[in-house]
């Protein structure tokens, strides 16, 4: 878990229904966004933004993997996030789970999410966190991103923690060697 206490261990199943953990995506650079299929506005354009955001640093020869977590595990089975997610990008792991495997990686994020109420048919808003978060290939967390972002912003801010990363990891394998 990073130092800051956000981000951490979880383990969901994709729009395949296999088993995958956090641990399984260590060593890649992430862009985690947590929303629900049923969002009528918001989640559609922030995962475009992630979508776009990915697009331009593949330009610069940079893979990030995007990664959704939907917040509404009991609409949202394996098959409806992954056609959902099919939508933006085949580049997207989308991961979702039971009720409890959800709470378990929104708490790790720090991800408020709540039901809102049912309409005569039945369907419901889900309220939560809009943030995308940028985790660095040992896991950690590094930044978030708001709605008021866009791609060209949050490339430019990921292009620089990434450098910032390769220095502080040649520093510590340079310290490691002269101890």
């Amino acid at each position: 878990m990073a130092k800051s206490g956000i981000g951490g261990q979880f383990e969901l199943v994709d729009g395949n229904s296999k088993k995958v953990s956090s641990q399984e995506l260590l060593g890649k650079w992430l862009l985690i966004y947590f929303g629900f299929t049923h969002c009528p506005d918001i989640c559609p354009d922030e995962m475009q933004k992630m979508v776009d955001t990915v697009n331009l640093l593949e330009k610069d020869g940079i893979d990030v993997i995007p990664v959704f977590i939907s917040v509404d595990p009991d609409r949202d089975t394996p098959q409806v996030v992954k056609k959902y997610a099919s939508e933006f990008s085949s580049k997207i792991i989308a991961l979702t789970g039971n009720k409890e495997q959800v709470q378990q990686a929104a708490k790790a994020f720090r991800v408020y999410h709540s039901l809102g109420p049912k309409d005569k048919f039945e369907d419901y808003i889900v309220d939560h966190t809009i943030i995308t978060y940028l985790i660095n290939p040992k896991g950690n967390f590094v930044d978030y991103y708001g709605n008021r972002k866009n791609a060209q912003q949050m490339r430019n801010s990921i292009l620089s923690h990434m450098k910032n990363y390769e220095i502080l990891e040649k520093k510590s394998w340079l310290d490691a060697m002269f101890k």
